[in-house]
């Protein structure tokens, strides 16, 4: 992971104007980076694989 793309789009979207969701994996580093914005925590299951599911946490960030 680069955290200096995450930290460069937190800026773009500290400036958006309109409404932003954006939804990302719940790790440590990126909570940090998007502190600023409101957050929702999400547990999930990942079921891409028909094989089966992996549980997962989810983070979703909006600036409304």
């Amino acid at each position: 992971m680069v955290l200096d793309d995450y930290k460069e789009m937190a800026g773009i979207l500290g400036s958006v104007k309109g409404k932003f969701l954006l939804t990302i994996n719940d790790l440590p580093e990126i909570r940090e980076v998007f502190k600023d914005f409101k957050q929702l925590e999400v547990k999930l299951r990942y079921s891409v694989a028909r094989k089966s599911a992996t549980e997962g946490n989810e983070l979703i960030f909006t600036n409304y």
